[in-house]
């Protein structure tokens, strides 16, 4: 009796998963057909987690967000226009909800969970390709989670289908020295190369602890989204004449740049042996979320990347755009 009670639990469990999205229905974009703006580039964005651990009506946990969820919805509502206001400018934007995996997500069901997310993704970026892109280029973006999943996109391209795509920002994400062994996956080493990734993840100077805060330390990939290079040269991200802006107040945690000596610049560099940003000259407590300190210690700036530098994100992105559509690289990802 005992294996069968098992798997009837088991079957139950299963039955309650969030139901798989299906991306010919409108429910399942934030932005899908409406995203068609006329432009000639496209852009599909991966959402970063923004969900925790819940619990359905039978008290069954889940560690798979639900698509349908209006609570998932409106938690993922302010990422949404972040990332719209950050790459949807000029561009036909597309953005899909998932089962991402959540925040509170024990280490023995991680693969699992991801493997739910990615073929969920994988899964919309299809549906995209087949009805909604119609040969344009394109770019791929996410953040975090998000980003992550972007490179496995990536990985998922065939080879007509990666020479339209301009660039990939899996902005505060990982590559990892595996992914760098798949022959799709090529690193940004300057502002305008054609069919790479551009990756990084920030801390804060802290002297000696400063590299004890990265949230992916087998991460291999980075570049300084100020000045677009792969050196340790310094770039000013905040000049000392600079008015200071203020917070966003739609976030529990800083958001604008702010130096700890307002009589010295804010500057980025690459530490080259952990390949992180070190942002100099900045506090960072006002950057903290308490509730989050687990993940996200003193030091760890991953919850600003998109605010510090989504201008500069932004214009990159149109300077890339413009190289790609060259007549010289019209064909051509090198």
């Amino acid at each position: 009796m005992l294996p069968l009670a098992i798997a009837l639990i088991l079957q139950l469990v299963a039955a309650a998963q969030p139901a798989t999205p299906q991306y010919e229905q409108a429910e399942c974009w934030w932005s899908g057909a409406e995203g068609n703006t006329g432009s000639h580039v496209d852009v599909f964005y991966v959402l970063p987690t923004c969900v925790g651990a819940w619990q359905d009506s039978c008290g069954v946990t889940h560690y798979n967000a639900d698509v349908l969820s209006a609570k998932h919805r409106r938690a993922w509502q302010l990422s949404c226009q972040l990332a719209k206001q950050i790459f949807g400018n000029g561009t036909n934007f597309y953005l899909p909800y998932y089962r991402q995996a959540t925040f509170g997500t024990p280490a023995e069901r991680a693969d699992e969970v991801r493997a739910t997310a990615a073929g969920d993704v994988l899964r919309a970026f299809d549906y995209y390709l087949e009805h909604y892109n119609g040969g344009r280029q394109f770019v791929l973006a996410g953040f975090s989670q998000g980003a992550c999943l972007a490179v496995e996109i990536i990985k998922h391209l065939d080879a007509e289908t990666l020479k339209r795509m301009v660039a990939a920002y899996a902005v505060g994400g990982r590559v990892s020295a595996s992914d760098l062994k798949h022959p799709n996956v090529r690193l940004a080493r300057g502002a305008t190369d054609r069919g790479v990734v551009v990756c990084f993840n920030t801390v804060a100077d802290m002297g000696d602890a400063t590299l004890g805060n990265v949230l992916f330390p087998d991460n291999v990939a980075c570049i300084n989204p100020v000045s677009w290079t792969t050196s340790q040269q310094r770039a000013v991200l905040k000049s000392q004449s600079e008015a200071t802006q203020a917070h966003d107040p739609h976030f529990p945690y800083g958001t604008a740049v702010v130096a700890h000596d307002a009589k010295r610049p804010v500057t980025v560099r690459i530490d080259t042996k952990k390949q992180v940003l070190v942002v100099d000259n900045i506090d960072p407590d006002p950057y903290m979320l308490p509730k989050m300190s687990d993940m996200f210690p003193r030091g760890c700036l991953h919850l600003q990347e998109l605010f510090f530098y989504g201008k500069m994100l932004s214009a990159n992105m149109q300077q890339r755009i413009a190289a790609a559509s060259a007549p010289q690289n019209s064909l051509s990802n090198k």
